[in-house]
């Protein structure tokens, strides 16, 4: 009796051992996917038209949770370099708003960006009376 005993143990052994477990089909787990890790960088603020009837808008930029800023911003202006280095890192959308800044934050706009379409691209970003373009740059990491 002992012998069968050793046997079905060493049997059940192998059988675990070369995944022969489960109904005689090795069960595997599927390899991970990878998440593609994307950046997007605020190259450009055009103001259009402001928001704000004293001749300038103060600015901030939200990438998400986090914000920049504030620049003063007068009518038919451009900010490139004086932005400073904004970017984020996001890996499905990121959320990007303007806002301006007097006694109370007010966002003007919002737009959400994905990793489908990498490259420079101009964000329209208008409301509350104000006309802004936001030209972005994405890439893939």
């Amino acid at each position: 009796m002992r012998y069968w005993t050793r046997i079905a143990r060493t049997a059940a052994l192998f059988a675990a051992a070369t995944g022969l477990v489960g109904g005689g089909v090795a069960l595997t787990a599927a390899p991970a996917q990878a998440t593609t890790v994307c950046n997007l960088e605020v190259v450009s603020l055009t103001s259009w038209d402001l928001n704000d009837n004293d001749g300038q808008d103060e600015i901030k930029i939200e990438l998400d949770n986090d914000l920049y800023g504030p620049w003063n911003m007068p009518d038919n202006w451009t900010r490139n370099a004086s932005l400073g280095q904004i970017d984020k890192d996001f890996t499905t959308t990121v959320s990007v708003s303007l806002k301006e800044q007097d006694l109370a934050r007010q966002t003007i706009d919002t737009d959400l960006v994905d990793c489908s379409i990498l490259g420079n691209r101009t964000l329209s970003l208008d409301g509350n009376g104000a006309i802004y373009r936001m030209v972005v740059n994405i890439i893939e990491r």
